[in-house]
């Protein structure tokens, strides 16, 4: 015994319906159902796609060379830092150096300028670590960081004159002092 089948079949379509080519006919008024892409979609695609490779291969480039600059700002920044908390913490004098070697971070040249303010007694203490350039062509892409800070003047303890104000290091007075007192 024959079972019939629950899923309906289609029903025939007739070789004089439109859009169907039949063996001596031929197709007017509509396109055939496209399988695939044309040699011309092909190609805007890939070039597209090799447009966005080049971009973003530029935008990786700019990311790593600004990685790159923040990572060396750190380090001059971490050399200023302690070549002022050496002199802050009186290991070395507060005094002006030309540039010098630092041991502990090879290529990284430190220098120290101490300056009189307007105010007296004050000195502004510059420390600045640049990178130690070798070649004369990346002289203008060297990089250097710089932290000024406020001291007490390493000077005062001489006589001086400041902006018209003599500032001489406080000395309490003496016991001969008081006696030619009045």
């Amino acid at each position: 015994m024959i079972v019939p089948s629950r899923v309906p079949l289609a029903p025939p379509v007739p070789e004089s319906a439109p859009g169907c080519a039949s063996a001596g006919g031929s197709v007017t008024g509509t396109r055939r159902a496209r399988g695939a892409f044309s040699l011309f979609e092909v190609l805007v695609a890939l070039a597209l796609l090799a447009g966005c490779v080049v971009v973003l291969s530029r935008l990786a480039k700019i990311g790593r060379d600004h990685a790159e600059s923040a990572d060396e700002l750190a380090v001059a920044q971490l050399a200023c830092q302690s070549k002022l908390n050496e002199i802050l913490a009186g290991a070395a004098p507060a005094e002006s150096t030309a540039e010098a070697p630092l041991p502990e971070m090879p290529g990284w040249l430190v220098s120290v300028d101490v300056a009189p303010t307007g105010r007296p007694g004050l000195a502004a203490l510059t420390v600045t670590a640049a990178e130690e350039v070798l070649d004369e062509e990346e002289k203008p892409r060297a990089r250097s960081f710089a932290l000024v800070r406020w001291i007490r003047d390493p000077l005062a303890g001489a006589k001086s004159t400041d902006g018209g104000f003599v500032t001489e290091p406080f000395s309490p007075p003496t016991s001969s002092d008081e006696e030619g007192a009045p």
